[in-house]
């Protein structure tokens, strides 16, 4: 996993520093994730936020994430494994595989952060939004441009 988030951090700084579609790359994160998440959901028969959050707990605790959610979409992680590798930028770029993910897991919705440990905070905090619903989560911050 070291090897893996070295990778992704180099990876996601050069596309940075250079200056790359951002936002094509960003999408291209999201649809490979999404298609990642959407193959358990469907197995799984996963129906609203809170089997979404359920399932997401257990495949981020493969990863070495701590995710907590709530029936409403709440999510909290105390402790990122990633959090040591990636610079703010890096984190904000790659939390498109996150929206994707959970997106896939539920077959739609929106993810936002609104904290990250990444810059400075003791822990994330996220909300996930079921799609249709008329509140959408995606807020402005989290594209990158």
């Amino acid at each position: 996993m070291e090897r893996y988030a070295r990778c992704t951090a180099e990876q996601a700084e050069a596309a940075l520093r250079q200056g790359d579609d951002l936002p094509g790359l960003q999408a291209r994160l999201y649809e490979n994730a999404y298609r990642l998440g959407r193959l358990p959901g469907r197995l799984l028969r996963v129906q609203g936020v809170d089997d979404t959050m359920t399932l997401g707990r257990f495949l981020y605790g493969i990863l070495d994430i701590d995710f907590e959610g709530s029936a409403n979409g709440e999510i909290t992680i105390d402790r990122c494994y990633f959090s040591n590798y990636y610079s703010p930028e890096v984190c904000r770029l790659m939390s498109a595989m996150d929206r994707g993910l959970l997106a896939g897991l539920a077959g739609g919705g929106d993810l936002a952060f609104s904290q990250r440990i990444t810059e400075g905070h003791a822990c994330c905090r996220a909300r996930f939004t079921m799609a249709g619903n008329s509140a959408s989560a995606l807020s402005q911050e989290e594209q990158i441009r």
